[in-house]
């Protein structure tokens, strides 16, 4: 396989923003995901739901894998359904892969339309993986990815998986003087960063800061 597969990540927008930045800075840093895939995320503006589904899914269609991250919200409303649950339906329409990542236990409360998009995925049949934070989310998303790549594309890992982030240190961000890459890395723990590579110092810092604040408040270690 010459060509990257691309990861359409599929999610509501504001309230998933930490979770859609780390499985996006995972697949264009890991050695082994960065080599084989893209992700595509489409950002819209709220004010125009129509062209902003239209341009979902014409976004969608020219991915390989469809990538879902379900919250407490269901999103913006186009006609009967959410932006995300439309995403969804269109990729059960082109038999893509789905890899599905549900955030919180059964039992925690969400909106009426993120339940009936649950019961959904539960009719169709695609197992899917819970996390409580984004240290979970990126094993459980590297995992799976390197699985599909396996199984489906018969592409298999030659490399460890970079090791992810953990919740819990000080510090403020600063440049990475070891790889030499513009960017800016945060450590958030002993021996471990949150690498944003090519982010200016602003951009980084708040990337970090919003991830580190998740990890902190829905850590479950």
């Amino acid at each position: 396989m010459t060509a990257k597969l691309r990861i359409f990540v599929s999610s509501v927008q504001k309230e998933l923003e930490d979770e859609r930045l780390i499985v996006q800075n995972l697949v264009n840093t890991d050695p082994f995901l960065s080599t084989h895939c893209v992700p595509v995320l489409f950002e819209f503006e709220p004010a125009s739901p129509t062209k902003a589904l239209r341009g979902c899914l014409e976004s969608l269609d020219r991915c390989d894998v469809y990538l879902l991250i379900v919250g407490v919200e269901y999103g913006t409303l186009v006609g009967d359904v959410s932006i995300t649950h439309a995403e969804y339906r269109r990729a059960k329409e082109r038999s893509l892969p789905v890899l599905a990542f549900i955030k919180g236990d059964r039992g925690l409360e969400r909106e009426k339309g993120a339940l009936d998009l649950l019961a959904e995925l539960d009719a169709d049949g695609p197992t899917y993986k819970r996390f409580g934070n984004v240290v979970e989310l990126q094993k459980e998303v590297r995992a799976a990815l390197a699985q599909l790549l396996q199984e489906r594309f018969g592409i298999t890992p030659a490399t460890r998986p970079a090791t992810v982030a953990k919740p819990g240190s000080r510090g403020c961000a600063q440049p990475d003087r070891r790889s030499g890459e513009p960017g800016w890395s945060r450590p958030i723990g002993r021996g471990s960063t949150v690498w944003l590579p090519g982010a200016r110092p602003g951009v980084a810092r708040r990337g970090c800061r919003r991830v580190l604040r998740h990890c902190s408040r829905h850590s479950t270690s």
